[in-house]
């Protein structure tokens, strides 16, 4: 599924359009309070389906070097201040090697290669990879 993106809002779609698929409600963004400094926080998506909670899920794509990795990073802290379940999916060529070694481990990262079996997993209530 690694296909070119002209903006993150174009990701965001593709997410979204993927959760669908999938059988979940697509809430689209959702304010839950406030950034760990203050900010008004607003994830990308908020996913429902019956007899789960809320699913949110911050979607990042970076096609050229950039501060990707920073935001990530803050989102992934920030993430830990959430209400209710929440992933970030990630794709794109402007990650660096270390930093996608390092976002593969990361339990609340998943590449949007695997979104769609994390999903069915998170659906199931079993416990995603």
């Amino acid at each position: 599924m690694n296909k070119p993106y002209e903006t993150g809002r174009a990701f965001e779609l593709e997410v979204a359009a993927l959760a669908r698929d999938l059988g979940f409600d697509v809430l689209g963004q959702l304010r839950l309070g406030a950034r760990v400094w203050g900010a008004p926080r607003r994830i990308d998506l908020s996913l429902g389906y019956p007899g789960r909670p809320f699913l949110g899920i911050e979607c990042k794509f970076q096609g050229s070097r950039g501060s990707i990795e920073e935001k990530c990073i803050a989102t992934l802290v920030d993430m830990d201040t959430w209400p209710i379940d929440g992933i970030m999916t990630w794709t794109g060529g402007g990650y660096s090697l270390h930093f996608r070694e390092w976002l593969m481990k990361q339990p609340n990262a998943v590449h949007f290669d695997n979104l769609p079996e994390w999903l069915e997993s998170w659906k199931a209530d079993e416990q995603p990879k």
